[in-house]
């Protein structure tokens, strides 16, 4: 199961409330949604998932920082992942999709903007075992109910 993977490459011995049961359901195959409070384990939502299945993760993110915050500590437990954002010139992008189609690349990082336009590969939908879409923003219903991170994760088929 996921524990030695945890114990490996995170370091913990157990999950946080509400952590077992989104991976579980996402390693299972089927959709889930995180709404925790910031620094409550959201990011390992989809990080142990994307070490244990088989093909890419993708993860959609508006900000830059947190990008380059996710894939430092990605890049510091040994697991392959880049981005494709706005900073980036189109052959640096190529290159990345280059290692995506190669396999290389566990986690790739997408900002919205890039989201939007042609450079994605359409054949990329073979490669992903799971889609994240990571929102932080604030939400708020009448100034009562705050969210500060919404995170989504749900599987994708080659029939998209």
């Amino acid at each position: 199961m996921y524990h030695q993977t945890l114990k490996k490459y995170f370091g913990f011995d157990s999950l946080r409330t509400g952590q077992e049961e989104v991976i579980t359901r996402v390693l299972d195959g089927h959709s889930a949604a995180a709404i925790f409070p910031t620094g409550s384990g959201k990011s390992l939502c989809y990080q142990l998932p994307a070490i244990e299945l088989p093909h890419l993760t993708l993860v959609i993110s508006p900000l830059l920082a947190l990008m380059k915050d996710q894939l430092d500590f990605l890049a510091s437990k040994g697991i392959p992942a880049a981005s494709i954002d706005s900073s980036q010139t189109w052959q640096q992008t190529q290159q990345v999709m280059q290692q995506v189609r190669s396999g290389e690349i566990k986690v790739l990082m997408i900002s919205v903007e890039r989201l939007k336009t042609s450079v994605l590969d359409t054949s990329l939908v073979k490669y992903r075992s799971h889609y994240l879409l990571s929102m932080r923003h604030t939400v708020s219903l009448n100034g009562v109910i705050t969210f500060d991170q919404i995170t989504l994760s749900f599987p994708i088929t080659n029939s998209l």
